[in-house]
């Protein structure tokens, strides 16, 4: 059997802890919270099948022993009462189960060992995340902002939002509140005619009278910014939103090299390191130095990198929500509401190349619970603190939540070609697409993370 589980997962925290300077930072998603949870996952499989064989030995041991005993009992009949059979290996027998007994015990508690480097390395990963469930005084706010890698003012913001809606539209249902603002969200990125025949648009919701030519008035759609302004927030809370949700959807999904990562926002800004650190020095209204904004930038890159796609997840979320029971993209392969999450993500049904990272994985199962949450009656704020208390604190995992709305029978079979729809497209088997092969071995796993 494979051996050194608690050693690989020391060498991972070991990994997360960050250093003062931007070259010598090692990636902390790829080496601690991505590595521990799937070499825990390793550990637990390995030992598994040393359990399992162990299992086996016990019970040969044991049809030994019983075949020892009935052989002897035969016997006393003919010899009598009196007669003391022989050992007959017994005591070896006894003391060969006695071993596999120790040998189980060991293996049970390199398990537990594994699982609790695991969740130190998460911890050491996870600036503010996790631990702020256990840290007496935090907000809503701080622990969100923790969880979904934004500052804290932006959520803030979204939660306003959430309170903006609830005044305005007092008659509509907690699922439609829920549903108005996940596709707010959502449009911060997902803006085009594909999303808006997908999820909906705002133009069908957000409608205000405006003054006509001939005096009368007439129906007019709000963008965004005027949604912001319908609903009584400013256009300074929409451009930091703006921003912040813009920068958390790249750098969720960055590379998992800091260094790299870094190159490719300068790249970005026509290699110009200096024309990235003045768009963040007016975002934030402060001059940094070169070196500070490096640090600064590392900072947002490990707290956002490998976290829930926040724009991802809204998006997939309101599609969870709409109401629509029919839209243009219900012509596509599969279901319409899945196409916008995890089954667009894993299959060729979208007109698209696959692509799934740790941050679309999360989001894809993070969507389909907080919107079943939102059915119940719980608003995004109390949900989301809800849900991510619950994950941290060990009594569920996403995919645990996920599995209970889509079992993994469905989900095979949703990414499969028979799924074919009235435009003659077909998808892959999952397990011929990597994306596919990975997002079923997650869910298999019932892991938090891909």
């Amino acid at each position: 059997m494979a051996t050194g589980g608690a050693e690989l997962l020391t060498s991972a925290l070991r990994r997360c802890a960050p250093t003062a300077k931007l070259a010598n930072r090692p990636p902390c998603r790829q080496g601690g919270m991505a590595e521990a949870p799937r070499t825990y996952g390793g550990v637990v499989s390995d030992a598994g099948i040393v359990i399992e064989g162990l299992k086996s030995k016990a019970a040969e041991v044991d049809r030994q022993i019983l075949a020892v005993r009935v052989a002897v009992a035969a016997t006393l009949p003919v010899l009598g009462p009196g007669y003391t059979p022989p050992d007959d290996g017994l005591a070896e027998l006894a003391r060969r189960k006695d071993q596999l007994r120790s040998e189980y015990q060991r293996e049970a508690q390199r398990v537990e060992d594994a699982a609790r480097i695991a969740q130190a390395a998460i911890d050491q990963c996870r600036p503010g995340g996790p631990q702020l469930y256990g840290t007496e005084g935090a907000t809503r706010e701080e622990r969100l902002a923790a969880e979904w890698g934004l500052d804290q003012e932006s959520v803030t913001i979204i939660l306003e939002l959430e309170a903006a809606l609830a005044e305005k539209m007092p008659d509509a249902s907690d699922e439609m509140r829920a549903y108005y603002l996940m596709l707010i969200l959502s449009k911060f990125e997902y803006d085009d005619f594909f999303w808006d025949n997908t999820v909906g648009s705002l133009g069908e919701y957000f409608v205000v009278p405006v003054p006509g030519p001939l005096g009368q008035y007439i129906p007019k759609a709000l963008d965004l910014p005027g949604v912001f302004g319908y609903l009584g927030l400013d256009n300074g809370e929409y451009e930091h939103l703006r921003f912040a949700l813009e920068k958390q959807h790249i750098l969720s999904g960055a590379n998992d090299d800091p260094n790299e990562a870094f190159k490719e926002a300068v790249k970005g800004h026509g290699g110009s390191e200096d024309a990235l650190r003045k768009e963040w020095e007016e975002h934030l209204g402060k001059s940094m130095s070169p070196e500070d904004f490096e640090e600064f930038w590392m900072e947002r890159y490990q707290a956002a990198h490998g976290h829930v796609d926040f724009v991802h997840m809204a998006a997939t979320a309101a599609a969870e929500l709409d109401p629509a029971e029919y839209r243009l993209a219900s012509v596509t392969p599969g279901d319409r509401r899945a196409l916008a999450g995890w089954l667009g993500d894993t299959t060729h049904f979208a007109g698209k190349e696959p692509s799934l990272g740790n941050g679309d994985y999360k989001a894809d199962l993070d969507a389909v619970n907080l919107a079943e949450m939102s059915r119940n009656g719980m608003s995004l704020g109390d949900a989301a603190d809800q849900y991510y208390r619950d994950l941290n604190y060990g009594r569920y995992t996403r995919a645990d939540r996920f599995l209970e709305q889509y079992s993994l029978r469905d989900v095979v079979k949703a990414m499969t070609p028979t799924q074919a729809g009235p435009l003659g497209m077909t998808g892959l088997n999952p397990y011929s697409t990597a994306e596919g092969k990975r997002f079923l071995k997650a869910l298999e796993r019932r892991s938090n993370e891909l």
